[in-house]
């Protein structure tokens, strides 16, 4: 009964000769041959070569015999797949027979393929969000004192274009820095509920013009809402990414078609292993460019992996593609022959069909004010955060870490409007000192400045629906407009010049 009921496979074997002279049902259904045919056969007709050794029952259980972790098996159709084999060699009578289980581990191993990736991810986000703190205070420092150079006119005309080239690197690395974090998954998004078909209709153009000409672009929306909850600029980004990469397989022009449906995916659905069971709308972007090898697809999400020149790519475009969709409580899987293009699919939870979005309740902008409190560890940021204000009138009052803010916020003559603090601080936070601060004085308004990505900000307790934030690195204009905000006064008038970004660009730093 136990023979007759195994899940795993059960090969009775005789020891001299290898002859197969029994098999339950699952060896039947594992190697695909009837059992009238399975006992005509030896062990050596379902084994394959290992490592060049011999791989038969006979000669794996002779060498071990216990647990084997990996031997090649095949099955009547000719298909090779990893098994574990468990055996035993005992006397039938006056025949010395080998008792082998064999298993499947194919689904094993692919599942331990994918915890190393996931791992390895994990292990890069996080090492991302750690360089980023520290690399956005040198870039705070960098864009903004070469932002002022440019605007007050401390540079001679024949030297502006290099300052300028300096503005340009900076912003560059900005970048590089930001597809690093999305890739880890370490990105602030700000989610909004979007019904995918008009939306993406909406970048027809603007993708038709990043394409070219000889690329034939064609969207086709759902013929139902397929409504679901995501950072809106970000998942252009993704498409962006997407389309840049059908682009560059099409060299001598084709077809890309973005398609947007609803789809139900239950357990046993060959993509159910990826995601709960449920409903999904799921973004199909298909292209007819020269398409990839499997060993190529298994790595393209690897972040700096790329089959590009160094000029053209810097191999984190589908590495941030990845972490948005991952982020997002989606997931993606790409399909891809030579010769015969790739399609990526993107499947992200989906949402009623009635679902609205809710704007959130804007905070009430305090009285306006003047005087400002300026806690920042860093001396260069801090002193380019103090020199900022100042010029652009302020009032401003400086502390190098969080007890020289707190001493000066005990002082009852002090006026303090608006408190400037760094998140993560040494021996105190700037969501703590915020805290004490508005214990006693709760008319302060505080905006916190950070390079840290958002799970270490939530960790740190920063609420942003109740407090301003501004992610580093940030110019002058981009300070005074937030600063303008939280106190209810006018932002200073700009000039234009130097570096600068809308709010709802800089709270996607991170």
């Amino acid at each position: 009964m136990l023979f007759e009921a195994l899940s795993d496979a059960v090969l009775l074997v005789d020891a001299e000769t290898g002859a197969i002279l029994d098999a339950n049902p699952a060896a039947v259904q594992l190697y695909g041959y009837p059992k009238t045919a399975f006992l005509q056969l030896t062990d050596a007709a379902v084994t394959a070569e290992h490592d060049g050794a011999d791989s038969s029952l006979r000669g794996t259980l002779d060498r071990s015999p216990t647990r084997v972790a990996v031997r090649c098996h095949r099955r009547k159709d000719g298909t090779v797949f990893p098994v574990e084999i468990t055996g035993s060699t005992w006397r039938l009578g006056n025949r010395k027979v080998i008792c082998a289980v064999v298993r499947d581990i194919t689904e094993r191993q692919r599942v331990e393929q994918e915890l190393g990736h996931s791992q390895k991810m994990e292990a890069i986000g996080h090492l991302a969000g750690g360089v980023a703190h520290g690399f956005r205070n040198q870039l705070t420092v960098i864009l903004g004192y070469a932002n002022m150079l440019l605007r007050q006119g401390w540079v001679f005309p024949e030297h502006r274009a290099k300052v300028v080239e300096i503005v340009k690197a900076a912003e560059k690395a900005t970048r590089l820095t930001d597809e690093l974090l999305s890739f880890g998954r370490r990105q602030m998004l700000h989610p909004q509920v979007l019904d995918l078909g008009p939306f993406l209709a909406g970048l027809l153009r603007p993708l038709q013009k990043l394409l070219g000409e000889d690329i034939r672009l064609s969207i086709r929306p759902s013929g139902r809402p397929a409504r679901t909850r995501l950072d809106p600029d970000r998942l252009q980004k993704a498409v962006d990414h997407l389309a840049l990469n059908a682009r560059d397989a099409m060299p001598h022009g084709g077809e890309l078609l973005i398609d947007i449906d609803c789809v139900e995916l239950t357990a046993d659905a060959p993509l159910g292993r990826d995601a709960p069971p449920g409903r999904y709308v799921r973004i199909c972007v298909a292209d007819t460019g020269h398409g990839m090898d499997d060993e190529t697809r298994r790595r393209i999400f690897d972040p700096y992996f790329t089959t590009k020149d160094a000029a053209d790519g810097t191999g984190l475009g589908l590495s941030m593609v990845y972490g948005f969709v991952r982020q997002s409580g989606g997931f993606i899987e790409c399909s891809s022959r030579l010769g015969g293009g790739t399609r990526f699919h993107l499947h992200f939870p989906s949402l009623p069909a009635d679902a609205l979005a809710h704007a959130a309740p804007a905070d009430e902008a305090p009285p306006p004010a003047a005087s400002i409190l300026v806690v920042e560890d860093e001396d260069m940021v801090r002193r380019f955060l103090v020199q900022t204000l100042r010029d652009a009138g302020y009032a401003v009052l400086e502390a190098t870490g969080a007890q020289h803010a707190l001493a000066i916020a005990r002082q009852a003559e002090t006026q303090i409007d608006l408190l400037i603090a760094d998140v993560v601080m040494p021996r105190m936070n700037g969501v703590e000192v915020a805290r004490q601060i508005r214990a006693t004085r709760t008319q302060v308004a505080v905006l916190y400045v950070s390079g840290y990505a958002e799970d270490d900000l939530v960790r740190r307790g920063v609420q942003f629906a109740k407090a301003g934030l501004l992610v580093k690195p940030f110019g002058r204009d981009g300070l005074l407009d937030r600063v303008g905000q939280l106190l209810g006064v006018e932002k200073p008038a700009s000039d234009g010049a130097g570096f600068s970004l809308p709010l709802p660009q800089l709270r996607q730093r991170l």
